[in-house]
């Protein structure tokens, strides 16, 4: 049995999504495998904490029927029982576990903190394998924690998602590490979709934006004649905010949206799955684990800075050429699943 350890089970799109396909991934090729249903105590209350501090009784509600269509949505996951320790699985003895994807290797992030569970400690396994993992925001000459540095170094075989990530692990455990595309890349989740009946709409998928980037925004849409809808967070420089809304959900606003403007690593990966006319606005945090895909699929040109919103909207994609790129990739990275976790 092989084994999947991830954040699998956040009320976030892109997290679901992603161990989702990979789950499914290795189910279509025949392999059998199992989620480790794991998170630790301060993770959990963080998270829920998160979504339920909010004053505001209209948002509380929105959040929780969020939360609700999440956990049934996690419902589709094959999951081992719940555990805060990962010694209560001790009795299990996986084959392999297959570590990501996502930012499980950040251990800076503050919502989750230094948790070597994601790094193979007590984890019951005879083949240790890194699948798509991201360090996030680490700085890629940061001196990596010499416990991390030593789990690290125990894995059988490793791969990241975008090239900070590789310059971070290549430097700590002393050899090169594989690029691999996320797991959301390589699966077709068009049976999943759920139909949204909006039309005439640009979607905006983010948070974190400065008063200036939200006018320009709203000033564009305005410009266009179209309704201006932020998906899963309340922005209210939008006309309308569809927050309680599941991870289907997600894919069918994504299908629908006339155009989409965001912020988020796997917004802009569906904006690419679904050949939209998109534009993102980078920050600080989100920079390293999007300048990979972008560069790789010369897409730089899609981030608000040099050119202004209108201008970057008004350039065509041409996807043809990108998903030549990517059949190449998806068939590389799918073949480093297959031969990682085989006897």
């Amino acid at each position: 049995m092989i084994g999947i350890l991830t954040y699998h089970d956040g009320f976030n799109y892109g997290a679901y999504l992603q161990v989702y396909a990979l789950q499914n991934t290795l189910k279509n090729h025949g392999i059998e495998n199992i989620i480790i249903n794991y998170k630790s105590k301060s993770h959990y209350l963080n998270e829920y904490w998160c979504f339920l501090r909010t004053k505001n009784p209209l948002l509380l509600l929105s959040n929780i029927v969020k939360i609700v269509k999440f956990l049934s949505a996690h419902k589709k996951l094959d999951l081992t029982d719940f555990c805060f320790e990962l010694p209560k699985l001790k009795a299990r003895n996986f084959d392999a576990v297959i570590f990501g994807s996502d930012e499980i290797w950040n251990y800076t992030n503050p919502i989750i903190g230094k948790d070597l569970s994601f790094f193979g400690e007590n984890v019951p396994a005879q083949k240790f394998v890194s699948y798509a993992v991201s360090c996030g925001n680490m700085d890629s000459n940061i001196d990596v924690d010499t416990d991390v540095k030593a789990l690290m170094s125990g894995f059988n075989r490793i791969s990241v998602r975008d090239e900070n990530s590789r310059k971070i692990v290549s430097k700590a455990i002393g050899k090169d590490v594989e690029l691999v595309l996320d797991p959301t890349l390589i699966y077709d989740f068009s049976s999943l979709e759920k139909k949204c009946e909006e039309k005439n709409f640009i979607l905006f998928y983010g948070a974190g934006l400065t008063e200036k980037e939200q006018s320009e925004i709203k000033a564009y849409a305005k410009e266009k004649g179209k309704k201006l809808i932020s998906f899963g967070y309340r922005n209210s420089f939008c006309d309308e905010s569809a927050i309680a809304k599941g991870p289907f959900e997600f894919l069918g606003y994504i299908k629908a949206a006339d155009e989409v403007i965001t912020t988020m690593f796997h917004g802009t990966l569906f904006c690419i799955k679904y050949q939209k006319r998109f534009s993102i606005y980078t920050d600080e945090y989100r920079t390293n684990k999007l300048s990979s895909v972008l560069n790789f699929l010369g897409l730089e040109d899609r981030r608000v800075g040099v050119l202004s919103l209108p201008e970057i909207q008004a350039k065509s994609i041409d996807y043809d050429a990108i998903n030549k790129i990517l059949e190449d990739k998806k068939k590389h990275s799918i073949d480093f699943i297959l031969n990682s976790v085989a006897n």
